[in-house]
């Protein structure tokens, strides 16, 4: 997941570290005598600094009054007996070639908005899957997952009691069909675990629990969960691991086993594609990884390893994208690949675009405006070489999108927007519903509105 920094906005620590304070338990870690306590979000570079904070490289406070930076530490053995190793990670080698694509500008689209929620609270992360879309909010030091649902207009928080009366903290979501995954920080052991509800039946699944799990990001597609935990060494020394979740055989397969940030996991909606980025520093010279399904479990494999700077990516069962700094006056760019393929394409833009999101073959993401310094949403159709602005404020930061590829070939993106108009900025979360003029593509099909009738191209 990716989280964006403002010194305002989340001027205390988001993602965990409420030990002390968090959600209603006062237990202690009963897994370490030195006990995480807080941390601190940093921006991931001077260039973006104020911008950008991706993959959680987080600094830790411990109860012994030490802070530390979470950085890479060799590897321990497996977490557990039902855990598999994949341990084939592919060593990063030759950079592949990247072909420069200057889009056809389509406009301003005009769009309806649905208010997800106004609230004056921190809302952030918001994901979006069919019917229902998912997020994040932070109240004090509580924190709540939401979802929400498009046909009826209801908005419900997941529940959070524990055994013995002590309430969770829970954040960073993942949601597709009726079930919603995301991260659990339980007061009363100081774990980070991650957590599957079941809509319909209300019904709560702990993802391979582990003691001492430190657990961040996390996806869902189909049957196929990928999340990273960065409690596998020492709690003091973290870094990420990726991990592989059966939703139906809750077997397990971890996916890395190096010395590097293994971070920012996401999945397509068929459950057929698992991408993260892996950087060898914090920050810095990172590098895009994907793993497939194969005979042997999965093949985990290079997507983008240049020497770019190559971090936040998505994918569906077509295509994956990321962000890249390719240090020339573009800034950042979005890039793409097909799926199986290194033939990268960079969509080149002037000004920086951030944190992509894939549907079929269609990319959200967000550039920032020149003039105003607030970024704005915009759709890009790889398969018609389309660029379409979906917002216009210039007041607003409208971040964090998320998109899905409805049956009747539309798209619903669900966003965050940042109003600076008030004394103290705030969030809110919008949505919108859109089909494309003209073609739009799936992974395995193309709809064409002709005047408002949508036809199937196979």
């Amino acid at each position: 997941m990716l989280i964006r920094f403002h010194s305002i906005i989340f001027s205390l620590p988001i993602l965990l570290g409420l030990a002390a304070c968090g959600g209603g338990g006062n237990g202690t870690n009963s897994h370490s005598p030195v006990t995480l306590q807080s941390v601190t979000v940093a921006p991931d570079n001077p260039a973006v600094g104020k911008r950008e904070v991706l993959g959680y490289k987080l600094t830790g406070k411990y109860s012994d009054g030490s802070s530390k930076l979470l950085i890479p530490t060799d590897d321990q053995a497996l977490d557990s007996p039902n855990e598999q190793n994949q341990d084939n990670d592919t060593v990063i080698t030759a950079a592949s070639s990247v072909t420069p694509v200057v889009p056809i500008n389509a406009g301003l689209l005009a769009i309806t908005l649905v208010t997800i929620n106004p609230s004056q609270e921190e809302l952030y992360d918001p994901h979006v899957d069919g019917d229902f879309a998912s997020y994040s909010e932070l109240v004090g030091f509580e924190q709540f997952i939401h979802y929400y649902q498009f046909s009826t207009g209801l908005d419900t928080i997941v529940p959070r009691a524990l055994p013995g009366g002590a309430v969770a903290n829970d954040f960073l979501s993942d949601v597709q069909g009726n079930r919603i995954v995301f991260n659990r920080f339980d007061p009363t052991n100081g774990d980070t675990e991650s957590m599957l509800y079941d809509i319909p039946t209300a019904s709560m699944v702990a993802i391979n629990p582990r003691p001492g799990s430190q657990r961040f990001g996390i996806s869902i597609g189909a049957n196929t969960v990928a999340y990273a935990d960065m409690g596998v060494v020492d709690p003091a020394l973290q870094i990420g691991e990726i991990y592989y979740w059966n939703v139906l055989t809750h077997d397990v397969i971890r996916l890395t086993n190096d010395t590097l940030y293994d971070d920012y996991p996401n999945v397509s909606p068929a459950g057929d594609v698992i991408v993260w980025e892996k950087c060898k520093a914090p920050f810095t010279d990172c590098d895009i990884m994907i793993a497939r399904p194969s005979t042997n479990g999965w093949t985990v494999s290079v997507v983008a390893g240049t020497t770019l700077n190559e971090i936040a990516p998505d994918t569906s069962s077509t295509i994956t994208a990321w962000q890249a700094n390719s240090g020339d006056s573009y800034g950042w760019d979005i890039h793409w690949a097909p799926v199986g393929s290194s033939a990268i394409q960079r969509l080149q833009l002037t000004d920086d675009q951030f944190h992509p999101r894939v549907a079929g073959k269609v990319i959200v993401f967000e550039s920032q405006n020149p003039t105003t310094l607030r970024t704005e949403l915009y759709i890009y159709d790889t398969a018609t070489n389309r660029l379409f602005q979906i917002t216009n404020t210039p007041t607003n930061d409208e971040t964090l999108s998320d998109v899905t590829l409805l049956p009747s070939g539309e798209l619903r993106i669900v966003w965050q927007a940042i109003d600076f108009t008030t004394l103290i900025p705030h969030n809110s979360l919008y949505a919108a519903t859109i089909m494309l003029p003209g073609v739009v593509c799936g992974d395995d099909k193309c709809y064409e509105d002709n005047n408002g009738q949508h036809n199937d191209h196979h």
